[in-house]
């Protein structure tokens, strides 16, 4: 939407009616005056020009012409049948000069005109005229001849006053409405030679905008000279100051300005481009803005945020396809949590729309149709940022979008006193495909809990990850669905809170942890997991803490949700043994069952202690694969256990399993603890 589009749209009806005032007052019959008048229209622009109410005149000292209810038509495969539509037009003119053959206009009204601009489903605009007979200007001031001997330059206006304009503009590409409408406009100069004095009162998009000020004179713009530009105004209670020059204002070229925007409420100016959740932030922006060679440039760039600093420059390319954003940003600190509002409503919805259909991963469809709307190639470097009151530092990042491909790559950051590398790889278009690899070492295990909003699972301990995982779909369901690669994470040290390990049940839970405590101590924690086709399967996920070993194998079906997992444990002290039950987890993530391994039994498992307490080999041990020499060595190798588990990929040698068969006999009080195994896991995708 430009406004080169709105002025040249008017300013071509406006010349043309102004020929048919001056031809009017030479002709006492209206009816070649609306003849006139359309016809030089079609010429000007391909389209239909229809008078369809009455050409009104009063002859005096100022002769006053008005024209009702005028519409320029569309041309086929728009979805308005009119362009614009006006009204009332009425000019007052000064008869004296008209002898003269000069046109002076002491005054010029438009009232109830609406403007519909369109881009069609083919990316065509409605903007774009055929014209048969008009030829380019070459900046010389436009003429109309009524004879040969007679042509009557560009008239003097000494006031233009537009009300009840509403301007539409809708582009069936990006699915996208835009709304101006402009209670009152008003423009006076005393003659072509005296800058014009503006005042504008409108709303964009429900926003109110005041704009008040000067800009450079009729001639000027007629004439295609640069002119400047001295405007001052209000976005709600946001203050605007524009200052600069404009080389041609009828084409919207070659402009070079200072603009300053500031305010209270950082939502005035977010409402503008329909960016809802954002809290009311202090803020204050100055920019130089040019466009050279077709490019709109904010160079420098400075924001200010509360206290928060950006600075920079950005390349705006318009394209007619998509347009594209080039640049760097260098940004002191920024506080997510204090720009973006706490809401969650969209999030308590989103639950209660998984929870309806039994289901723990959110299925709710994603839109990417932005991503293809616009191209980008920024560089971002960010000191600090904070997002759900975790801090990231030092964050480098690279963001390449492409036709609806967005490259992140590369990413880097500290956070949680470890780092964070990734580079993600999103198609958007026709099935979505996304490629994310993740490599993070040594971060707060407490910091990790808060990220993924389950604050208090872990604890003074260490993370490493690190995946390399694809999958598609409009959802994070069917990504998941249809994920393929491998997730390694390995935590050194810490604890975990015993809520979540419920999901092996209340007696592992005394098997490992001491006495009435919340939380277990872990030595390490472990898994290696591969993906295929959206089978999430793990040959071992250990646990290890200083009274016993815990092993899961088996797989998650993402798709489903259903679980096929088998627990076994191996406790480091022989008063524990009898708690070594070997456990079968089915079900759904929603709603595991959890049972005795029907095949094993607390008596077969309750001499299986680490050898050098009763000689045995544990059975958590055997799915690892260790041997008794192996296992004796344990207390000399703390994390032998996790490295091993890391070592098992779906490629490395199987070890025996226990079947996984369920019987009836369900351990007592499993009830309560189920339900929160549910809750549990529902937290981790919230």
């Amino acid at each position: 939407m430009r406004l080169k589009y709105i002025l040249s749209t008017i300013f071509i009806i406006v010349i043309v009616i102004i020929g048919g005032a001056f031809f009017l007052l030479n002709n006492i019959n209206v009816e070649p005056v609306r003849v006139f008048i359309q016809d030089e229209v079609k010429k000007q622009t391909g389209r239909d020009l229809i008078i369809q109410g009455d050409i009104e005149w009063a002859f005096s000292l100022s002769p006053t012409i008005v024209v009702h209810n005028v519409s320029l038509s569309n041309p086929a495969g728009f979805s308005q049948k009119e362009m614009a539509i006006i009204e009332l037009f009425e000019l007052n003119l000064d008869l004296l000069p008209l002898l003269h053959k000069e046109i002076v206009i002491n005054s010029f009204t438009l009232d109830k005109v609406n403007i519909f601009l369109e881009k069609n489903t083919q990316g065509q605009g409605n903007w774009s005229f055929a014209t048969s007979e008009s030829k380019p200007n070459n900046g010389v001031t436009p003429e109309i001849t009524l004879k040969e001997d007679a042509p009557i330059r560009v008239p003097t206006i000494e006031k233009v006053d537009i009300q009840n304009l509403s301007f539409v503009y809708k582009d069936a590409v990006a699915k996208k409405e835009q709304n101006v409408f402009i209670k009152k406009l008003t423009a006076k100069a005393q003659n072509n030679l005296s800058p014009v004095e503006l005042s504008l009162e409108s709303n964009i998009n429900d926003i109110p905008v005041v704009l008040n000020g000067k800009v450079g004179s009729i001639n000027s713009i007629i004439e295609a000279k640069p002119i400047e530009i001295n405007l001052d105004g209000a976005i709600n209670n946001t203050k605007v100051i524009v200052d600069g020059k404009i080389a041609n204002l009828k084409l919207f070229q070659g402009i070079n300005a200072n603009v300053e925007i500031s305010g209270d409420n950082l939502n005035d100016l977010a409402s503008l481009a329909s960016i809802k959740n954002i809290q009311n932030v202090p803020f204050d922006i100055k920019t130089t803005f040019s466009d050279p060679s077709g490019t709109y440039n904010f160079d420098p760039l400075k924001i200010r945020l509360d206290d928060m600093d950006v600075t920079g420059k950005l390349m705006f390319l318009k394209e007619e396809i998509r347009s594209k954003i080039k640049g760097g940003l260098q940004i002191s600190k920024l506080d997510l949590d204090k720009v973006l509002s706490k809401s969650n409503a969209s999030s308590d919805i989103s639950a209660k729309s998984s929870e309806s259909k039994g289901n723990v991963i959110p299925n709710d469809p994603i839109d990417f149709s932005a991503l293809s709307s616009i191209d980008a190639e920024l560089q971002l470097a960010i000191g600090q940022f904070i997002y759900s009151s975790q801090e990231f530092k030092n964050i480098s990042a690279g963001v390449n979008l492409n036709n609806g491909r967005l490259v992140l790559n590369p990413f880097k950051t500290n956070a949680g006193n470890g780092t964070i590398d990734a580079n993600l790889v999103l198609e958007s278009k026709n099935q979505p495909n996304l490629s994310l690899v993740l490599n993070t070492s040594n971060i707060d295990s407490h910091f990790f809990s808060e990220l993924i909003h389950s604050p208090g699972l872990l604890k003074d301990g260490k993370i490493t990850i690190k995946s390399n995982l694809k999958g598609q779909g409009n959802s994070v369901k069917n990504i998941l669905a249809s994920s393929n690669g491998y997730l390694n994470f390995y935590i050194d040290k810490g604890s975990m809170n015993n809520n979540f390990l419920r999901i092996i049940l209340a007696d592992l839970i005394k098997l490992i942890s001491s006495g009435n405590s919340e939380s277990s101590t872990l030595n390490c924690a472990a898994s290696h997991i591969d993906f295929t086709q959206g089978i999430a399967e793990t040959k071992a996920a250990v646990i290890d803490t200083p009274s016993a070993i815990i092993v899961a194998n088996g797989q998650v079906n993402l798709a489903t949700e259903k679980l096929s997992m088998h627990v076994e444990s191996s406790p480091k002290t022989a008063t524990l043994a009898a708690l070594a039950v070997p456990m079968n987890i089915t079900g759904t993530l929603s709603s595991p069952t959890v049972l005795p391994d029907p095949l094993r039994t607390a008596t077969d498992v309750a001499g299986k202690v680490i050898k050098g307490v009763t000689g045995g080999v544990g059975g958590a041990l055997s799915i690892l694969g260790f041997n008794p020499n192996a296992a004796a060595n344990l207390n000399q190798n703390p994390n032998a256990v996790c490295n091993q588990a890391l070592a098992m990929t779906k490629n490395s040698q199987p070890q025996p399993n226990s079947s996984i068969n369920p019987v009836d006999n369900i351990i007592d009080n499993t009830g309560k603890t189920l339900e929160d195994i549910g809750e549990g896991i529902k937290g981790l995708f919230q």
